[in-house]
């Protein structure tokens, strides 16, 4: 089979993966929201942001705005 460039294929493997470890938004997420400086307009990445900030954990990122909100997010 030949692919052309513009097709991608994902494995229902990595959505089994994902499901896995799970982490579901909580309030205090929400909450945290309210904390976070205005560097990232996308409300995706800012609940990330805030998930990474509350629980706390790393959150590996190669958005620079993303890496501007604390010393825990690491910037590849």
């Amino acid at each position: 089979m030949v692919l052309s460039a513009d097709e991608v294929y994902a494995s229902t493997v990595n959505i089994w993966e994902i499901i896995i470890n799970l982490l579901h938004i909580k309030p205090d997420h929400a909450i945290k929201l309210i904390d976070l400086e205005d560097y990232h307009g996308d409300p995706f990445d800012r609940m990330l942001i805030a998930q990474s900030l509350v629980e706390p954990l790393h959150l590996v990122t190669c958005d620079s705005l993303v890496a501007k909100y604390n010393a825990n997010i690491i910037r590849v």
